[in-house]
C-alpha cells in the first residue's frame, strides 16, 4: 500500500499553497492511499472534504479514480497530481475535467454542495446569493405544488398547504440563521423580522448587505461560486412565474365563484 498526504504544510506530498485558503485548508488535510486499484481517502481536517456532493469529515472512505474531491468545499483535488505520485493501473474515469482540476460546468457547483449541511444545519454562514437562490427555489416549489392542489380540490389544497409550511420551516430557518451569521449577528436576529417596522431593518440586512469580510465568530467567509449564477436565474424565474400563476388561479376562482 502506498500513501500520500494533501494539505498546506510544506511537508505534504501535494501542497495547497494559497494564502487565501489558509483558514480553511488544514496543514495536513487528508491522506490518500492506493491499495491495488482502489483509492482510500482519509479526511483529517477541520473543515472536511466534499466528495461527489457528500461531505466527509474525519473518516476514511474508498473512492473512484477521478471522482470530484473538493477540499473544504472550496478547492478541487487535481487527480493528475495524485496519479504522478500514486499511479494506478486503471485510469479510466467518468470525470475527465475533474481529473485535470477543471471544475467549471453545469455540475461543478452541485458537486461541491453538501445539501444536508446547507439546508438542515444552523452552523456556519451563507452569502446573499446562496440565501436568495435557495429561499426562492423553496418558495417556487411550494407555489407549484399548491397551484396543482388548488386545481384538484379545496381539501387537498388545505392539507398540502400546512404540510408544505411545516416542511419548509426547518430549511428556511437554517438558511436565515446562517445568513444572520454571515452579517456577524446571532441567529436570534431572525426574530426582528417578526416585529412590525423593525422587519425593514432585517430585510435590508439579509437581502442587500454583504457579509462580513474574512472570518468572523461564526466561520469563514463563504466563497462565491460563479457557476451558481445559472441556478440563481432559474430560481428567480421559477418563483416569479409560479407566484403570478398562483395569484391568477386565485383571481380566476373568485370570478367563477
Amino acid at each position: 500500500m502506498k500513501k500520500i498526504t494533501v494539505g498546506r504544510d510544506s511537508g505534504c506530498d501535494i501542497v495547497v499553497s494559497d494564502p487565501n485558503l489558509e483558514p480553511v485548508i488544514s496543514r495536513v488535510h487528508a491522506e490518500i492511499t492506493l491499495s491495488g486499484v482502489t483509492y482510500f481517502y482519509r479526511d483529517m481536517s477541520m473543515n472536511g472534504t466534499v466528495i461527489n456532493g457528500r461531505k466527509v469529515h474525519n473518516e476514511e472512505i474508498s473512492i473512484e479514480y477521478g471522482i470530484p474531491v473538493i477540499l473544504a468545499g472550496k478547492i478541487p483535488l487535481i487527480w493528475e497530481r495524485v496519479d504522478a505520485l500514486l499511479p494506478c493501473p486503471v485510469q479510466k474515469t467518468k470525470y475527465p475535467d475533474v481529473q485535470k482540476g477543471k471544475t467549471s460546468g453545469p455540475n461543478s457547483y452541485l458537486q461541491s454542495v453538501d445539501f444536508k449541511e446547507l439546508l438542515f444545519s444552523f452552523k456556519g454562514r451563507v452569502n446573499r446569493s446562496t440565501y436568495l437562490t435557495y429561499s426562492l427555489a423553496i418558495g417556487a416549489i411550494n407555489l407549484i405544488l399548491l397551484s396543482f392542489a388548488f386545481m384538484v380540490n379545496k381539501e387537498l389544497f388545505i392539507v398540502l398547504y400546512w404540510l408544505l409550511l411545516l416542511a419548509a420551516v426547518w430549511p428556511g430557518l437554517a438558511l436565515s440563521v446562517k445568513r444572520c451569521h454571515d452579517r456577524n449577528k446571532s441567529g436570534w436576529f431572525f426574530l426582528v423580522a417578526l416585529v412590525p417596522l423593525l422587519s425593514i431593518w432585517y430585510f435590508v440586512e439579509i437581502y442587500f448587505l454583504k457579509g462580513s469580510n474574512g472570518s468572523n465568530q461564526y466561520g469563514n467567509e463563504p466563497e462565491y461560486n460563479t457557476d451558481m449564477k445559472q441556478y440563481t436565474v432559474i430560481a428567480v424565474v421559477l418563483f416569479v412565474f409560479s407566484y403570478i400563476y398562483f395569484i391568477w388561479l386565485g383571481a380566476a376562482h373568485q370570478l367563477i365563484s
